[in-house]
């Protein structure tokens, strides 16, 4: 997928972001779109769908997803063994935003710690089975993962 001026390519980064995710408290990053209340406005709404207690229901959070573009980001992150993938570093776009937002995962990057090569990483940064999906959602601070 092509991002065009008026979608927004964001990033969860905790050194300089423009919002929180109310929920998830995930640090936002915008790295092209404006206005930013725009786009806080719209992920904020995914996440209330993602964690409404309805979040099956029509409307669903299905809507809002790219969903072969999030199986292969999952897919892809699984395979590498990214470390970064599911939290500081992950990039996300947002098309449609003022109308009907489409949340897509990526694009990926950030493999430098990926495939056992963590160096001197503490413990899940360098095991080499295991979902690390999985992983992430049983630290205390999942955040972005949780989407």
């Amino acid at each position: 997928m092509a991002i065009s001026e008026a979608d927004y390519l964001m990033k969860v980064d905790s050194g300089s972001f423009a919002f929180r995710l109310n929920l998830t408290q995930s640090p936002i990053r915008i790295e092209s779109g404006s206005p930013a209340q725009a786009i806080s406005a719209a992920a904020n709404a995914f996440e209330r769908l993602l964690f409404g207690s309805k979040w099956l229901e029509e409307p669903s959070y299905r809507g809002r997803v790219a969903e072969t573009n999030w199986v292969n980001y999952f897919l892809m992150t699984e395979t590498v063994r990214s470390s970064d993938a599911y939290n500081e570093g992950l990039y996300f776009f947002v098309q449609n935003v003022s109308v009907a937002p489409i949340f897509s995962l990526g694009p990926g990057w950030d493999y430098n710690i990926a495939l056992g090569n963590a160096g001197d990483q503490p413990g899940d940064f360098v095991a080499t089975s295991g979902w690390r999906y999985a992983r992430l959602l049983n630290t205390t601070r999942p955040g972005f993962a949780l989407w």
